[in-house]
């Protein structure tokens, strides 16, 4: 009877790690697909940022140009 006890506490806790394991690993698959997601969100918001100062060089340099060209 104790034996039994014993085999069915041990495959318990087996069966019960094992659920753990595979829940951590599903999660962490999980959160790291999501953890591109956000990269890949923050990297377009960084665009974003940066295209109005790139506008502005482009205009500074077509700006330049037409006074170059008004010059000659």
């Amino acid at each position: 009877m104790k034996n039994r006890s014993q085999i069915f506490l041990f495959s318990l806790l087996l069966a019960g790690s094992l659920g753990s394991y595979g829940f951590l690993h599903l999660q962490s698959r999980q959160i790291s697909g999501d953890r591109v997601v956000l990269e890949a969100e923050e990297e377009a918001r960084e665009s974003e940022v940066l295209l109005p100062d790139i506008r502005l060089a482009k205009k500074a340099v077509e700006l330049g140009r037409k006074i170059v060209e008004i010059a000659q």
